[in-house]
């Protein structure tokens, strides 16, 4: 089983295990000095316990994505702190968590429950059109507590960079604004 690519199996974090051997291995590095840990596709982290298929979507995703399911059962588990709780246990109180969670802003309390910071995806995914930019922005810093833990990202290795988005003209306008907003900035 696997979410992205057939050479990247996923791991069943169901089994306790997993979760150990993971966290294990968090404290490996964070004892060679290892700061924090960004979590790639954490979102993915835990499927669904009768492993159902996802349904093909009906309707517009909420974020744009490779495919045309609407993942219901391979991502965002009802349960997902059990995967999270094993990872802060594993990397410590002090390690800065990061999370690539590839939901809207709105869904990322679980997630924050355990990590540290989580990316805007709408925000990246807004382009440079004004009225979805600022959607975005003021969703990001909702009072539900997300506002401050957000971690402003433009690009990334999975999508196009800064100024394919944006626009070559308007590169430093949307740093400048990113490093204005509260929460961090992750520039790829």
């Amino acid at each position: 089983m696997h979410t992205c690519f057939p050479e990247q199996p996923d791991l069943n974090w169901r089994h306790e295990r997993v979760r150990a051997d993971f966290a294990r291995a968090l404290r490996f590095w964070k004892e060679r000095g290892v700061a924090g840990f960004r979590l790639d596709a954490i979102n993915c982290l835990l499927k669904d316990a009768e492993l159902r298929d996802d349904p093909p979507a009906e309707g517009p995703l909420a974020l744009p994505h490779r495919d045309e399911y609407e993942h219901r059962y391979s991502q965002n588990a009802p349960d997902i702190g059990v995967g999270l709780r094993a990872i802060r246990a594993g990397a410590g109180e002090d390690a800065l968590l990061v999370g690539e969670v590839y939901l809207p802003s709105a869904h990322l309390g679980p997630y924050l429950d355990y990590l540290d910071s989580s990316f805007c995806f709408e925000w990246m995914h807004s382009g440079w059109h004004v009225p979805t930019f600022r959607q975005a922005i003021e969703n990001a810093l909702d009072p539900a507590g997300a506002a401050g833990r957000i971690a402003w990202v433009l690009s990334s290795h999975d999508t196009r960079r800064i100024p394919n988005t944006v626009g070559d003209a308007n590169v430093r306008a949307a740093a400048m604004l990113a490093l204005t907003l509260p929460g961090m900035v992750v520039i790829y």
